[in-house]
């Protein structure tokens, strides 16, 4: 508490009034620069932690995510998972070897059909001949039947075997076809001797080509 002094005593009471004031500004000089030093390293502190809890950020954020991590920690969900993806190549591959297989199949059933085409009309062909020489054996016997009843009438004397004739050149080839139109020559001439030895030589190639 600042002391009274005597009225009419002015320069003490100015000095007095001056210490005093010196002293109320360097009081509060005081308090404020501790006041302000202490805000000063509150701040720094709460920057600092800031700071600090940024650049963690930063670090985690530019910290690459390694490849085991996105991969499941379980053994038997791995060994699962390789299974999984053999079986699937298993599978493709005995897809492919099936189609290869299919094709090698349709291959050879075409190839099967065609040689069971080729069986079938050689033995169409077979029994077309059989019957073929059949009717022609029966043809040929027709005709020799003919020649020789046509012998029975030359040996009568009778010329009239015309239709005798024209059976065996429908049916006779070769050398008894020949004969059989020589011995036609000799009826024309009305020679029946050599007719008659004519149609003997038709019915002897007839026969020869028949057996």
């Amino acid at each position: 508490m600042v002391p009274l002094c005597a009225p009419g005593d002015d320069d003490t009471v100015r000095d007095m009034n001056r210490s005093a004031r010196a002293t109320l500004v360097l009081t509060l000089t005081l308090s404020a620069s501790a006041a302000f030093a202490q805000v000063r390293v509150y701040t720094n502190v709460v920057d600092g932690g800031s700071k600090a809890a940024d650049a963690g950020v930063a670090v985690e954020a530019a910290r690459p995510i390694p490849s085991s991590a996105l991969r499941t920690a379980d053994p038997e969900l791995e060994r699962l998972h390789r299974e999984v993806v053999e079986l699937k190549a298993l599978v493709e591959r005995q897809s492919a070897q099936l189609e290869a297989l299919s094709t090698s199949v349709e291959k050879v059933g075409k190839q099967v059909g065609a040689v069971r085409i080729d069986l079938a009309d050689a033995e169409q062909r077979r029994a077309d001949e059989k019957q073929k020489a059949l009717a022609h054996r029966a043809d040929t016997a027709t005709a020799m039947a003919s020649l020789n009843w046509a012998l029975e009438q030359l040996a009568q004397g009778s010329g009239n075997v015309n239709d005798a004739l024209r059976t065996a050149e429908g049916t006779f080839s070769g050398s008894a076809l020949r004969a059989v139109q020589n011995a036609r020559a000799a009826l024309g001439s009305s020679d029946l001797q050599a007719a008659r030895t004519w149609l003997g030589i038709a019915l002897a190639e007839a026969a020869n080509a028949r057996d």
